[in-house]
């Protein structure tokens, strides 16, 4: 409610604790809001193509399976 009486429109003091309070509520270390679904799916496509992962790294032409949707931001994220 405050968030809105403040008018504050982006992350910021009030997504900060939301992301802490829900990361302490699943039971993780980290919690990331983002701002739309094709926005979520740019962030769960960049884990498996993070070069932290090494030799585990998502090479091109490997099985990626995705839910049944009709928006091609699920199927195709792009950076």
């Amino acid at each position: 409610m405050d968030a809105t009486l403040e008018f504050w429109l982006t992350g910021g003091r009030f997504n900060n604790e939301f992301q802490a309070k829900l990361a302490q509520c699943v039971g993780v270390r980290y919690a990331l809001t983002v701002n739309v679904g094709s926005s979520a799916n740019l962030v769960a496509f960049s884990v498996p193509t993070s070069l932290l992962l090494r030799e585990r790294i998502l090479q091109p032409g490997s099985d990626v399976v995705t839910a049944a949707t009709r928006l091609p931001t699920t199927a195709i994220p792009r950076c």
